[in-house]
């Protein structure tokens, strides 16, 4: 078959004397392709060496060595750990892939297996990662609840820690939400980094105008930069009092006069709505639908493209009224079942929030604390913290991890999330 190909080949070009051909050239591309001398890559779109490919495990698709070698290094280069298939399909890079074709580059490799280990850990609730500066210990312990005084088990560290707050342990009577409230009140000017509320990462977010829905690479949790909670595509749209752009949330003066007002001016907003969208969706659907059909029939002679819009524009207005309709029947009741369930609920979550805030501060607490490097005091004529009881677990037996786990991905990933707080 090669052979025939050639000689057809040979002989159509000694045909040629007007300079080259395209047929030729097709010809030339068919022989190659065939002989399986050359091919062409999805990614790059250029003729490679058949040998110079490599097959993916998971999704068997087909790339060459250079496009796949780049891709990965650009993935985890952006700390990206489940790398998706270049192709577009859902399938994810297999491990194995990924140290085969990234050698000899063994730095980025190890990058890949720390990520990787990491983010096995996250996915564990009963890991903690140890809040020391260049430890980057997990330790597993499945009694954390009951006994939350954790003591890091790597050697030369010892920081004891708390379970639930994930900070280096409190003394006394001070619970994880003061210790939290103290650390936030330092650290409320820094706000270039903050920890994903579900694996306790940290990110750095650039002041370069960037929306506030981020995106966690590890573990892939989606959270507001503002309210460091995990949020849904609804989240910016409900009375949180974050803001997609902004930088601050909504103080809760202007949070509750929204909420207030639209509690109050709903029914009208929405009335107003429906009445202008009737008569707005009538006029759009026929006006829409008749210039596509023109446009489409601009081959046509001149009476068939006007017949035929003028049937569809009839038509469509004939349609229309019931569309507009239906769109009403459902928006109405969905936007007054949203306002009047979402706005309340957040009301009262604010109320709630607003009161034990007054009471905390109504009441402080002498001590003097120690979080991650900031050292602070506060004053008050509170009686001295009675000693602490020892820490038994349930069944008598001292208390300590399970297991232990070390990473070598040594930074602070220490949570500031409330999410856990007594």
């Amino acid at each position: 078959m090669q052979s025939e190909a050639r000689k057809l080949w040979i002989s159509k070009r000694s045909l040629s004397e007007e300079g080259p051909s395209v047929e030729i050239g097709f010809e030339a591309l068919k022989f190659q392709e065939e002989s399986g001398a050359m091919k062409e890559c999805e990614l790059c779109c250029e003729m490679v060496p058949a040998g110079a490919f490599c097959q993916l495990i998971n999704c068997r698709h087909v790339y060459c060595r250079i496009c796949i070698r780049k891709y990965m290094e650009l993935s985890i280069l952006g700390n990206r750990v489940e790398i998706p298939c270049p192709g577009g399909c859902p399938a994810v890079i297999h491990p194995n892939d990924v140290t085969r074709y990234l050698l000899p580059n063994t730095d980025l490799i190890s990058k890949y297996e720390s990520f990787s280990i990491r983010m096995a850990l996250c996915r564990i609730q009963d890991v903690r990662w140890c809040p020391a500066p260049d430890c980057g210990f997990a330790v597993i312990v499945p009694n954390g609840q009951k006994c939350p005084r954790i003591k890091c088990q790597r050697p030369g560290c010892g920081r004891e820690f708390c379970f639930k707050c994930r900070k280096v342990w409190h003394e006394g009577t001070r619970t994880c939400s003061k210790t939290f409230e103290q650390l936030k009140k330092i650290t409320e000017n820094d706000v270039s980094a903050h920890p994903c509320p579900r694996c306790k990462t940290l990110i750095v977010k650039e002041n370069d105008g960037s929306c506030n829905h981020m995106h966690c690479t590890l573990c892939g949790a989606e959270f507001c930069w503002l309210c460091l909670k995990e949020i849904n595509d609804l989240h910016y749209m409900s009375p949180t009092g974050c803001t997609f752009w902004g930088k601050k949330q909504w103080s809760n003066k202007k949070r509750l006069l929204w909420q207030i007002g639209s509690l109050i001016g709903s029914p009208v907003v929405i009335a107003a709505t429906a009445v202008i969208s009737v008569p707005l969706i009538t006029g759009m659907i026929p006006f829409s639908v008749g210039k596509r059909v023109y446009k489409r029939l601009k081959n046509q002679s001149k009476a068939k493209r006007v017949i035929s819009t003028a049937a569809a524009v009839t038509t469509s207005a004939i349609v229309s009224p019931a569309i507009a309709g239906v769109a009403v029947a459902i928006g109405v009741p969905f936007a007054l079942g949203y306002t009047y369930i979402m706005v309340p609920k957040a009301l009262v979550h604010d109320v709630v929030d607003y009161v034990q805030k007054k009471k905390r501060r109504e009441v402080p607490i002498a001590d003097t604390f120690h979080v991650d490097g900031y050292h602070g005091a506060t004053m008050s004529l509170a009686p001295p913290p009675e000693p602490e009881p020892e820490h038994r677990n349930a069944d008598g037996s001292a208390p300590g991890p399970s297991s232990v786990t070390s990473s070598d991905y040594s930074e602070d990933f220490s949570s500031s999330s409330g999410d856990d707080f007594n």
